[in-house]
């Protein structure tokens, strides 16, 4: 095996057409009892979970993610995004063969509701020798929440809130740091560092 490992990881984008946030639900929780803002709204609870996604390192919105790999990895290989719902597939270019993608069931996953998923050699599996390609390696995986934890949801209702009440100015001072706060407590449950080397 290789002694380093580069990765990329990259989204192929939602399982579905769905939204994690109700839109009436998100007018009840700013006050808003008219129709005229619901665009507006909605882009915001979109960017809410665009922003919260990245911060902690979670898919909200269940999606399909593709880790490059240059090499077989020498150790326990993180899933990020998590959390991990499937394993699709473990793929290479063989040596061999460096044109034809090939199926490797030598990995097991070993999933986590908490945390990345591990992608795991089986014990006694020596990976076959790779193609002299960039990125020989190809993992795919569908992560995301079946039910979004209440904290999450709450956090993704407070920034909505915050950019609606503030869109036409800058609120500094004691709410400011009161927004950052609650944030904070509510989303450290669900941080990983998702720049993790492997």
């Amino acid at each position: 095996m290789a002694n380093r490992c580069t990765t990329v990881v990259n989204s192929l984008g939602p399982v579905a057409a769905i939204s994690v946030l109700s839109l009436p639900k998100l007018k009840q929780h700013c006050h808003v009892y008219h129709d005229d803002d619901d665009a507006l709204i909605d882009d915001y609870g979109q960017a809410a979970v665009e922003y919260v996604e990245r911060l902690v390192g979670s898919a909200i919105v269940p999606a399909n993610y593709q880790l490059s790999m240059s090499a077989w990895p020498t150790s326990d290989v993180s899933l990020k995004p998590w959390p991990v719902q499937s394993l699709t597939s473990v793929e290479y270019y063989p040596e061999s063969s460096p044109e034809t993608l090939t199926a490797y069931d030598g990995f097991e996953l070993m999933a986590r509701d908490d945390g990345p998923g591990e992608l795991q050699l089986k014990p006694g599996e020596t990976p076959p020798a790779l193609a002299s390609l960039l990125f020989p390696v190809v993992v795919k995986w569908t992560a995301g929440y079946t039910t979004l934890p209440r904290t999450l949801t709450q956090a993704l209702q407070i920034l909505v809130k915050h950019w609606y009440d503030t869109r036409d100015a800058v609120t500094v001072g004691t709410t400011s740091k009161r927004i950052d706060r609650s944030l904070d407590s509510l989303l450290r449950l669900h941080r990983v560092n998702w720049a993790e080397a492997i």
